[in-house]
């Protein structure tokens, strides 16, 4: 049987890239790059998407369960990079940045929104993954404002998640947008710097097998 051993201090880093000119057009936002992709959604609706992971193989190798104990998500400050969407009418962006001890699968993004209002967000109803699956996440929301031009200042922002520990190969990020830019408006993602500190634990064995069973029995 595997003893249990002191947490060791550990430190997760990973950079995004964000996505400048996405240009909304008549039939959809175009000249995605640098790995984003549209999906679109039940109500005729799109949203834009990128994922990523951080590889643990080594830690399951040891059988180490590793605890989150904070999330940064550190955002490029160039002005290039602010969300910027400009077009008659107005405009407004949502974003969710996600992270997960199981991958939000495609099915799962193609109903992310089933109508214009709703929300299929991980650890809520109508969504496979539970609360536990999320280690952290953040919502938030931008709005045109006449005073500021070519900026959308921050209107609301809310987050979710219990750092939950995970002893699966993989950590997931997604992140997520929706642009409700007037029509030849363009949207500008910024980069983004992840990392996650916590600490990596070889716990006894008993507990490592329920830690790998909570992996595998969603990923089945």
């Amino acid at each position: 049987m595997t003893k249990a051993t002191k947490p060791i201090g550990r430190v997760l880093r990973k950079i995004l890239p964000g996505a400048t000119n996405i240009l909304q057009t008549p039939t959809g936002l175009t000249q995605l790059t640098n790995g984003w992709r549209s999906v679109i959604q039940p109500y005729g609706g799109e949203i834009i998407v990128l994922q990523d992971e951080f590889d643990m193989s080594g830690y399951t190798r040891e059988d180490w369960t590793f605890y989150p104990g904070s999330v940064q998500v550190q955002q490029s400050i160039s002005d290039l990079h602010h969300p910027a969407p400009l077009g008659p009418g107005g405009a407004a962006v949502r974003c969710w940045d996600i992270v997960t001890t199981q991958q939000i699968r495609e099915e799962q993004l193609q109903n992310w929104m089933p109508t214009a209002q709703s929300v299929n967000a991980p650890g809520f109803p109508n969504s496979p993954l539970s609360l536990t699956n999320v280690i952290w996440g953040r919502f938030r929301q931008f709005h045109q404002n006449s005073t500021i031009v070519g900026v959308l200042p921050l209107t609301d922002s809310q987050g979710w998640g219990l750092l939950s520990e995970t002893a699966g190969s993989k950590i997931y990020i997604t992140r997520i947008y929706q642009s409700l830019v007037g029509e030849n408006g363009n949207l500008n993602i910024p980069d983004t710097a992840w990392v996650i500190v916590g600490g990596s634990v070889a716990e006894k064995e008993y507990v490592h097998i329920e830690q790998l069973r909570r992996v595998y029995d969603v990923e089945g």
